[in-house]
Protein backbone atom coordinates (compact mmCIF):
# COMPACT_ATOMS: atom_id res chain seq x y z
CA UNK A 1 0.00 0.00 0.00
CA UNK A 2 1.51 3.62 -0.98
CA UNK A 3 2.00 6.16 1.50
CA UNK A 4 -1.18 8.44 -0.35
CA UNK A 5 -3.74 4.80 -0.10
CA UNK A 6 -2.37 5.41 3.99
CA UNK A 7 -2.94 8.97 4.38
CA UNK A 8 -6.42 8.49 2.41
CA UNK A 9 -7.40 5.79 4.82
CA UNK A 10 -6.27 7.66 7.77
CA UNK A 11 -8.11 10.10 7.02
CA UNK A 12 -11.35 8.83 6.15
CA UNK A 13 -11.12 6.15 9.56
CA UNK A 14 -10.38 9.66 11.21
CA UNK A 15 -13.35 11.26 9.86
CA UNK A 16 -15.83 8.24 10.32
CA UNK A 17 -14.47 7.82 13.89
CA UNK A 18 -15.00 11.69 15.00
CA UNK A 19 -18.26 11.85 13.53
CA UNK A 20 -19.88 8.57 15.66
CA UNK A 21 -17.93 8.98 19.19
CA UNK A 22 -16.40 11.17 21.38
CA UNK A 23 -12.78 11.91 20.50
CA UNK A 24 -10.23 13.62 22.25
CA UNK A 25 -9.17 15.82 18.90
CA UNK A 26 -11.22 17.87 16.85
CA UNK A 27 -12.05 17.90 13.33
CA UNK A 28 -8.79 20.24 13.06
CA UNK A 29 -6.53 17.97 14.25
CA UNK A 30 -7.20 15.83 11.82
CA UNK A 31 -7.22 18.10 8.93
CA UNK A 32 -3.41 18.94 10.05
CA UNK A 33 -2.75 15.75 10.09
CA UNK A 34 -4.09 15.17 6.44
CA UNK A 35 -2.44 18.46 5.19
CA UNK A 36 0.55 16.86 6.65
CA UNK A 37 0.55 13.76 4.88
CA UNK A 38 -0.02 15.33 1.62
CA UNK A 39 2.73 17.63 2.05
CA UNK A 40 4.53 14.62 2.63
CA UNK A 41 3.69 13.20 -0.58
CA UNK A 42 4.23 16.19 -2.86
CA UNK A 43 7.71 16.51 -1.55
CA UNK A 44 8.85 13.19 -1.04
CA UNK A 45 9.84 13.90 2.72
CA UNK A 46 9.05 11.58 4.44
CA UNK A 47 10.98 8.54 6.51
CA UNK A 48 10.86 5.50 3.89
CA UNK A 49 11.26 2.31 6.12
CA UNK A 50 14.34 0.43 6.13
CA UNK A 51 13.52 -3.24 5.42
CA UNK A 52 15.46 -5.93 7.46
CA UNK A 53 18.26 -7.77 5.37
CA UNK A 54 16.18 -11.22 5.26
CA UNK A 55 12.75 -9.11 3.93
CA UNK A 56 15.02 -7.54 1.28
CA UNK A 57 16.48 -11.09 -0.17
CA UNK A 58 13.03 -12.37 -0.05
CA UNK A 59 12.07 -9.40 -1.90
CA UNK A 60 14.75 -10.20 -4.42
CA UNK A 61 14.08 -13.74 -5.23
CA UNK A 62 10.85 -12.98 -5.61
CA UNK A 63 11.60 -10.24 -8.40
CA UNK A 64 14.29 -12.34 -9.84
CA UNK A 65 11.38 -15.35 -9.87
CA UNK A 66 8.84 -13.43 -11.62
CA UNK A 67 11.20 -12.08 -14.31
CA UNK A 68 12.52 -15.54 -15.01
CA UNK A 69 8.85 -16.09 -15.45
CA UNK A 70 7.82 -13.44 -17.78
CA UNK A 71 11.26 -14.08 -20.07
CA UNK A 72 10.45 -17.68 -20.08
CA UNK A 73 6.67 -16.67 -21.01
CA UNK A 74 8.16 -14.19 -23.67
CA UNK A 75 10.10 -17.08 -25.25
CA UNK A 76 7.23 -18.88 -25.50
CA UNK A 77 5.30 -16.91 -27.32
CA UNK A 78 7.85 -15.59 -29.63
CA UNK A 79 8.26 -19.31 -30.63
CA UNK A 80 4.48 -19.89 -30.88
CA UNK A 81 4.52 -16.70 -33.41
CA UNK A 82 7.45 -18.37 -34.95
CA UNK A 83 5.10 -21.35 -35.56
CA UNK A 84 2.55 -19.24 -36.98
CA UNK A 85 4.31 -17.47 -39.35
CA UNK A 86 5.77 -20.74 -41.04
CA UNK A 87 2.91 -22.03 -40.85
CA UNK A 88 1.11 -19.22 -42.75
CA UNK A 89 3.78 -18.47 -45.22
Amino acid sequence: MSLEDVCIRVAHCAHAYSTGAQVSHGSSWYSNAMSTCQLALTTHDYPRPHLPFEVERKLDKLCDEEEELFRAECERNAKKLERVREHCS
